[in-house]
């Protein structure tokens, strides 16, 4: 994984997520610390206040949970992506869920795959259409299980699509 690329899709996580050394109950009332953490039940040294490298560190290792298995999916069942994909799904997936983004890919890899073939790596504009079909496959519901339709969510979504072209 391109270091950069890594870097940048972290930042972009800080941006979206915020940063946040008590705990706090996130829109899907999850308990919550750092940059979007779900605190789990054995984590009860996490019910204070951290400090801003303990969020730091907490964001790498979600970020990786998240990310790896996109990696690994994709290098057994479908063909390498661009660095900028992977932690474009990633970010998606750290937002979504990871079990909904592999769920959904699976039972659309090809067609996303296909789509991926039919776009040329120098048409920017191709690989945007690629991601925001593939994104019609996952639909990101509120809790009373309508589709969301925030701004900011259509902002955090624009920008996981320009991540996923190369912009970093």
């Amino acid at each position: 994984m391109n270091e950069k690329v890594y870097n940048s899709a972290l930042a972009l996580l800080r941006d979206f997520e915020g940063l946040r050394l008590s705990p706090y109950y996130c829109s899907a009332n999850k308990r919550t610390i750092g940059y979007g953490h779900k605190i789990l039940k054995n984590e009860t040294n996490l019910l204070g206040t951290i400090t801003k490298d303990e969020a730091e560190k907490l964001l790498r290792s979600d970020f990786d949970k998240v990310l790896l298995p996109i990696v690994d999916y994709f290098s057994r069942s479908a063909g390498r992506l661009a660095d900028c994909e992977y932690c474009a799904l990633a970010l998606f997936a750290f937002n979504c869920g990871l079990s909904v983004v592999l769920d959904k890919l699976s039972s659309n890899i090809k067609t996303f795959m296909l789509l991926r073939a039919s776009c040329s790596k120098n048409v920017l504009t191709e690989r945007a259409k690629l991601f925001y079909r593939m994104r019609q496959y996952i639909h990101y519901h509120d809790k009373a299980g309508k589709v969301c339709e925030s701004k900011g969510l259509k902002d955090r979504r624009d920008k996981e699509i320009r991540f996923f072209c190369g912009y970093l």
